[in-house]
């Protein structure tokens, strides 16, 4: 049986970025920002071969059971979903889309509220990613 909630890897797809979340229990932890610079001519143009990878390497690495992907709205829900079968593909886990609206949003304010300069912590994905792992784990 598996532990409820299952260890789950969470995933904020960019283009250029994709930030990495895992869970503990029910606390989710930053890992890191993953460079994404997609091949044009492979993967539909919306991963590299060395993101998905890393995607996997990490499912791996922490032992995961199941990929949670913030999902948001218009070009970039379609993208994240093309991104999403490619990850379900290469790492052979049970994909959840959640909603990413204003994930970004929360993580600069919780970074002001902090007195953190945005200037020093350029890259924000991993907290971002870690928002949404966040906000699925107290609706569950």
């Amino acid at each position: 049986m598996l532990p409820f909630p299952p260890k789950t890897l969470a995933l904020d797809y960019g283009t250029r970025r994709i930030g990495v979340a895992v869970s503990t229990g029910t606390l989710a932890e930053p890992l890191e920002v993953v460079s994404n610079r997609p091949e044009p001519e492979a993967f539909a143009n919306v991963v590299s071969l060395g993101a998905l990878r890393r995607i996997k390497t990490l499912c791996q690495d922490h032992q995961v059971a199941q990929i949670l992907i913030g999902l948001s709205e218009g070009k970039m829900a379609e993208l994240t979903q093309k991104f999403a079968q490619f990850v379900k593909t290469e790492c052979q886990l049970p994909i959840i889309f959640w909603d990413e609206t204003l994930s970004s949003v929360t993580v600069v304010s919780r970074l002001k509220a902090a007195k953190i300069d945005r200037r020093s912590q350029p890259k924000i994905d991993h907290f971002a990613a870690a928002t949404i792992l966040e906000d699925w784990l107290e609706n569950q």
